[in-house]
């Protein structure tokens, strides 16, 4: 998992050099969290729960933010 993470942060750096080098403005985050976290009725495979409510509800705090920004 920390392999992964690692790859991540840096997949998300060079995420961030590239909207840079465009001069597009962007938020790149990554979140300590499984895949499908956001969701509070995802399957939990192994019996293990994916949802991570804090987690989930900054996301979706943003998100409603992002929409609210750009469709006013």
């Amino acid at each position: 998992m920390a392999r992964s993470r690692n790859r991540l942060h840096a997949s998300s750096g060079k995420l961030k050099e590239a909207f840079a080098a465009a001069k597009v403005s962007a938020e790149i985050e990554v979140y300590s969290a499984q895949h499908g976290w956001c969701v509070p009725d995802m399957p939990a495979p192994g019996g293990v729960p994916i949802y991570n409510k804090p987690e989930a509800e900054r996301a979706w705090g943003k998100l409603v933010a992002l929409y609210k920004a750009a469709l006013a």
